[in-house]
């Protein structure tokens, strides 16, 4: 009142019954076919929704007469922790939610036409159905990995480097920094040691991708060591090169013996996001030195896409591509750096082997890498270019060699890959400065 010049009133207003608007026939015939329509829609989710209760009752009903009659002597290796889940809404989910919340929108605009009760009612009897099934556990979740111990899946008799020498790698990397730690962003030392310890001091089943995490680490901790690091630890030249050997051959057995339903969590995320850069780091032998780069032979091209492809699959299910809103989180952070890393593999292999990108654009609602609140390694910058880069490989697989792109006129394939080249240049300028840095 003192900003408009207006004196103020302390008196409530006098409040009058309001006038009934005197709709027309038509507008309560159009009212009644709305009451009818949400009752229809109300009626068809309720089916499914008993079918969904039905059969999350028989899985656990079936779970539980598995467990009675398992055998109590053998070692069960514990349930993988599956982590919030991405599910996904279908198309006729997502149209009815917006529907009911158009109807509930309008009725609150408009509280003077006085419309019938019956009608609100259905409204709000149709949000709820379509809540309760929203909130239904997904009936395709299985837990395959945890009905096998590890003797049976055969990790107990895979050689592995003696705990001694682990012991001295560990407590190397505490006193110097590793260069694993700067590839792979999303790991740290105290986590290798947490899963070093279920392996190699097993008090309990661990899973097949604990054993994978800890075959990897330990590969690219005997990686980075140099001739002055050999003798520190105690390691011969012969045995180093048996381990570089033994290490890769032991995560191609177990990532074998993953189950095709394994759990989307983030440790089997982990697992397969390092079983591909174990895939795709190979050791020369003769030179000492490390080619980083795709394998020559066809049947490692083909395992390292069905890797990749599986874990871009996995992080969609565990829902890294809608981690929403920046959180400096440290589990938010780990997510974040574990997507973006697999976004940039699984498109530069797509390009590379003629495939189309497992993780499309238009689906990402997490936001990028951003220096150095995600990654303060001195290889964060590239990881950051890396992804502008897989994002430019993307859209040059569907812009120039996708089968939709194959029947595009030329005069359209030209004008797309001379943006396609101009944005190239582009990055490249960026990434001389990176490396310069």
């Amino acid at each position: 009142c003192k900003a408009s010049h207006l004196p103020c009133r302390t008196t409530r207003a006098t409040t009058g019954r309001r006038p009934r608007v005197q709709t027309s026939n038509r507008h309560e015939q159009t009212i009644a076919q709305l009451q009818t329509k949400v009752d229809q829609l109300s009626q068809s989710l309720k089916p499914r929704e008993e079918s969904t209760n039905a059969l999350g009752s028989a899985g656990r009903a079936s779970s539980a007469a598995t467990d009675a009659h398992s055998a109590p002597s053998r070692r069960q290796s514990p349930p993988a922790e599956r982590d919030n889940t991405f599910e996904g809404d279908s198309s006729f989910m997502t149209h009815s939610k917006q529907a009911t919340q158009a109807f509930k929108a309008s009725l609150a605009a408009t509280p003077q036409l006085n419309v019938d009760e019956a009608l609100s009612d259905a409204v709000a009897n149709l949000q709820q159905a379509l809540e309760s099934s929203h909130t239904q556990p997904s009936t395709s979740s299985y837990s395959a990995e945890s009905t096998n111990d590890d003797e049976s899946r055969g990790l107990s008799s895979l050689p592995l480097p003696p705990s001694s020498l682990v012991l001295k790698l560990l407590k190397r990397a505490k006193v110097e920094h590793q260069r694993m730690f700067d590839e792979q962003p999303s790991l740290d030392l105290p986590t290798v040691i947490g899963y070093c310890q279920k392996v190699f001091f097993a008090i309990e089943p661990y899973s097949i991708a604990a054993f994978i995490i800890v075959n990897t680490s330990l590969l690219f901790l005997l990686r980075g060591l140099t001739d002055q690091a050999k003798l520190e630890v105690q390691i011969c030249r012969a045995d180093w090169i048996h381990y570089l050997q033994v290490l890769p051959q032991n995560v191609d057995f177990a990532v074998r013996k993953l189950p095709i339903v394994a759990a989307h969590s983030m440790e089997n995320v982990t697992a397969l996001h390092l079983a591909v850069w174990c895939r795709h780091v190979l050791p020369n032998h003769k030179t000492e030195l490390w080619q980083c780069g795709l394998a020559v032979e066809s049947s490692i091209q083909a395992s390292a896409w069905d890797l990749i492809s599986t874990a871009a699959r996995m992080a969609l299910s565990a829902g890294l591509h809608r981690l929403g809103r920046r959180s400096s989180d440290n589990e938010q952070r780990i997510k974040r750096v574990t997507f973006w890393s697999i976004y940039a593999m699984d498109r530069s292999m797509a390009l590379s082997f003629g495939r189309a990108p497992n993780i499309q654009d238009y689906d990402i609602q997490t936001d990028r890498l951003t220096l150095p609140e995600d990654t303060d390694s001195p290889t964060g910058p590239m990881l950051a270019c890396w992804v502008d880069v897989a994002e430019l490989q993307g859209q040059t697989y569907h812009q120039l060699y996708s089968a939709h792109a194959q029947n595009q006129p030329l005069e359209s394939k030209v004008a797309a890959a001379k943006q396609l080249a101009a944005r190239c240049l582009e990055l490249q300028r960026d990434f001389q400065v990176v490396c310069y840095d």
